[in-house]
């Protein structure tokens, strides 16, 4: 099966719980897993620094799913598109989804074109600024989000 969608996840607050010292969120190794089964490709893109989102993504055992990570000071920032078109440029926005928790996430997500998940896991996510940002659909769990994106990418 070659890889038809694009996942790109923020990190802290979507990825990794910054209250529990970047411990992954209940249920994120899974889901990436799970994706990664799928052959969906997956990225990253933060407004964290690059060396601290390394040493927590080397720590927790997580780099290895992903095929490409834009950080702060590499692009434009949130919630400029300008990370989402170098990372996945020449394909299809549509066939690609941003998994966040803030509003920045959602209107970059809506300004590259592609699918917004609004991410409630961290207790700071705000539903409202999902929602008015764009969100085309609001998860509360990881595996919440694994069907939304199922539903999303069978069309």
């Amino acid at each position: 099966m070659s890889v038809t969608h694009h996942v790109v996840f923020d990190c802290d607050g979507t990825l990794l719980n910054m209250e529990q010292r970047g411990v992954p969120f209940e249920g994120i190794p899974e889901l990436l897993h799970r994706l990664t089964q799928l052959e969906v490709e997956l990225y990253i893109w933060t407004a964290r620094d690059r060396a601290s989102l390394m040493r927590y993504l080397q720590e927790k055992n997580l780099l290895r799913f992903f095929k490409e990570i834009r950080t702060s000071g590499e692009a434009a920032p949130k919630p400029y598109p300008e990370a989402l078109q170098s990372m996945l440029k020449g394909i299809d926005p549509t066939m690609c989804a941003m998994i966040g928790d803030s509003w920045a996430d959602m209107k970059g997500a809506k300004a590259f074109g592609c699918h917004a998940i609004g991410a409630l896991w961290d207790k700071n996510a705000s539903r409202e600024n999902l929602e008015e940002f764009g969100a085309d659909v609001l998860v509360s769990t990881p595996s919440e989000c694994y069907d939304a994106l199922l539903r999303i990418f069978q069309g």
